[in-house]
């Protein structure tokens, strides 16, 4: 299904490259495993059994060029979340979205936060850590696939989101 060199979206890990696949033995029973490496860690290395279908489940293709555009086209006309004054419960569902790996989802999620940071911020308040926290991981999974579709830096993603937004009009 996926190959070596190939880049994949594992679960909330964010995009990670298959740098080979070989068999190990962790458990008494020989395997093969895509031997997977975060782009932002290239430290860290992660086992994923080629035979486990609730696994490799979590290991999504990268959107293609033209999937992206529809992506920021929809998520722009998308509704806007609607803010969860209770923080446990809107935690829980910001989690539930993270933990999905849905982008449309993802993207609409960051920008209810981001909405929700300058509201906060016109007020002279701040975001509440966790909603912070939940921001930061989202725009990691998000950006950091953006990044390596469009080969740019993940700080260049959301001026990139901004021009293609403009040229929609």
């Amino acid at each position: 299904m996926f190959s070596i060199g190939s880049y994949v979206v594992y679960g909330s890990q964010g995009v990670c490259r298959i740098t080979e696949i070989r068999r190990e033995d962790f458990s008494g029973t020989a395997k093969d495993y895509y031997i997977l490496t975060p782009t932002d860690d290239p430290k860290m290395v992660i086992y994923v059994p080629t035979d486990a279908d609730a696994l490799t489940a979590q290991m999504r293709q990268l959107l293609s060029p033209d999937e992206l555009s529809a992506l920021i086209r929809n998520g722009a006309a998308a509704e806007p979340m609607e803010w969860i004054n209770d923080p446990r419960a809107r935690n829980e569902l910001f989690r539930r979205i993270l933990q999905s790996g849905d982008r449309l989802r993802l993207f609409c999620l960051l920008r209810t936060i981001h909405e929700r940071r300058e509201q906060q911020t016109a007020l002279g308040k701040k975001l509440y850590a966790a909603d912070e926290a939940i921001f930061q991981r989202a725009e990691k999974l998000l950006h950091g696939e953006i990044a390596v579709i469009l080969n740019i830096h993940p700080t260049e993603v959301q001026e990139y989101i901004g021009r293609q937004l403009r040229a929609q009009g």
